[in-house]
Protein backbone atom coordinates (compact mmCIF):
# COMPACT_ATOMS: atom_id res chain seq x y z
CA UNK A 1 0.00 0.00 0.00
CA UNK A 2 1.41 3.22 -1.03
CA UNK A 3 -0.55 5.89 0.41
CA UNK A 4 -1.81 7.26 -2.73
CA UNK A 5 -4.46 7.16 -4.64
CA UNK A 6 -5.23 3.68 -6.82
CA UNK A 7 -5.84 4.52 -10.10
CA UNK A 8 -6.71 1.87 -13.44
CA UNK A 9 -5.80 2.82 -16.69
CA UNK A 10 -8.70 0.42 -18.95
CA UNK A 11 -6.43 0.27 -22.02
CA UNK A 12 -2.74 0.79 -23.37
CA UNK A 13 -1.72 4.42 -23.40
CA UNK A 14 1.64 5.91 -24.51
CA UNK A 15 4.43 5.25 -22.27
CA UNK A 16 5.43 8.71 -21.52
CA UNK A 17 1.53 8.81 -19.79
CA UNK A 18 2.10 5.54 -17.89
CA UNK A 19 5.43 6.72 -16.62
CA UNK A 20 3.64 10.19 -15.04
CA UNK A 21 0.60 8.19 -13.79
CA UNK A 22 2.94 5.82 -12.09
CA UNK A 23 5.08 8.17 -10.95
CA UNK A 24 1.97 9.91 -8.84
CA UNK A 25 -0.46 7.13 -8.34
CA UNK A 26 -0.71 3.68 -7.07
CA UNK A 27 -1.78 2.81 -10.97
CA UNK A 28 -2.76 -0.46 -12.47
CA UNK A 29 -1.83 -0.59 -16.25
CA UNK A 30 -3.58 -2.27 -19.22
CA UNK A 31 -0.51 -3.55 -20.77
CA UNK A 32 -1.92 -6.51 -22.64
CA UNK A 33 -4.49 -4.32 -23.90
CA UNK A 34 -7.64 -6.01 -23.79
CA UNK A 35 -10.63 -4.28 -22.77
CA UNK A 36 -12.22 -4.86 -19.39
CA UNK A 37 -15.25 -7.50 -19.40
CA UNK A 38 -18.51 -6.18 -17.61
CA UNK A 39 -17.21 -8.40 -14.32
CA UNK A 40 -13.92 -6.31 -14.98
CA UNK A 41 -14.78 -2.95 -15.14
CA UNK A 42 -17.68 -3.61 -12.23
CA UNK A 43 -14.24 -4.95 -10.00
CA UNK A 44 -12.17 -1.46 -10.57
CA UNK A 45 -15.27 0.87 -9.46
CA UNK A 46 -15.60 -1.01 -6.64
CA UNK A 47 -12.04 -1.19 -5.55
CA UNK A 48 -9.68 2.06 -7.14
CA UNK A 49 -9.94 5.04 -5.87
CA UNK A 50 -10.36 6.46 -9.80
CA UNK A 51 -10.30 5.09 -13.00
CA UNK A 52 -9.11 6.62 -16.87
CA UNK A 53 -11.19 5.17 -19.28
CA UNK A 54 -9.96 5.42 -23.21
CA UNK A 55 -11.64 5.59 -25.90
CA UNK A 56 -10.82 2.88 -28.74
CA UNK A 57 -14.16 2.23 -30.97
CA UNK A 58 -14.20 2.95 -33.76
CA UNK A 59 -17.10 5.62 -34.84
CA UNK A 60 -19.32 4.90 -37.43
CA UNK A 61 -21.26 6.52 -40.03
CA UNK A 62 -24.93 4.69 -38.82
CA UNK A 63 -23.69 6.42 -35.41
CA UNK A 64 -23.76 9.61 -36.72
CA UNK A 65 -26.68 9.10 -38.52
CA UNK A 66 -28.40 7.89 -35.72
CA UNK A 67 -27.65 11.23 -33.94
CA UNK A 68 -28.73 13.20 -37.47
CA UNK A 69 -31.81 11.66 -36.91
CA UNK A 70 -32.73 12.15 -33.22
CA UNK A 71 -31.74 15.95 -33.72
CA UNK A 72 -34.41 15.57 -36.66
CA UNK A 73 -37.24 14.22 -34.52
CA UNK A 74 -39.82 15.55 -32.44
CA UNK A 75 -37.61 14.03 -29.16
CA UNK A 76 -35.57 16.60 -29.62
CA UNK A 77 -37.42 19.25 -29.81
CA UNK A 78 -36.47 21.03 -26.82
CA UNK A 79 -32.41 20.46 -27.70
CA UNK A 80 -31.94 24.21 -28.78
CA UNK A 81 -28.23 26.36 -29.37
CA UNK A 82 -26.01 23.31 -28.21
CA UNK A 83 -23.59 21.76 -29.75
CA UNK A 84 -24.14 18.11 -29.85
CA UNK A 85 -20.70 15.54 -30.24
CA UNK A 86 -21.10 12.44 -31.66
CA UNK A 87 -17.31 11.22 -30.85
CA UNK A 88 -17.63 8.61 -28.30
CA UNK A 89 -16.03 11.61 -25.93
CA UNK A 90 -13.02 12.47 -27.36
CA UNK A 91 -14.35 16.34 -27.33
CA UNK A 92 -14.39 15.72 -23.33
CA UNK A 93 -11.27 14.22 -22.89
CA UNK A 94 -9.68 17.25 -24.72
CA UNK A 95 -8.43 14.86 -27.53
CA UNK A 96 -9.26 15.42 -31.60
CA UNK A 97 -11.02 12.30 -33.40
CA UNK A 98 -8.25 9.93 -34.95
CA UNK A 99 -7.82 9.81 -38.68
CA UNK A 100 -10.32 6.46 -40.20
Amino acid sequence: MSGKPRVVVTRKIPAPVEEELTRLFDVQLNREDRPLDAAGLQDVLRTADGILPTVTDKLTAEEVGAAAAFLSSPMAAGITGSTVYVDKGYHAMGMAVPPA
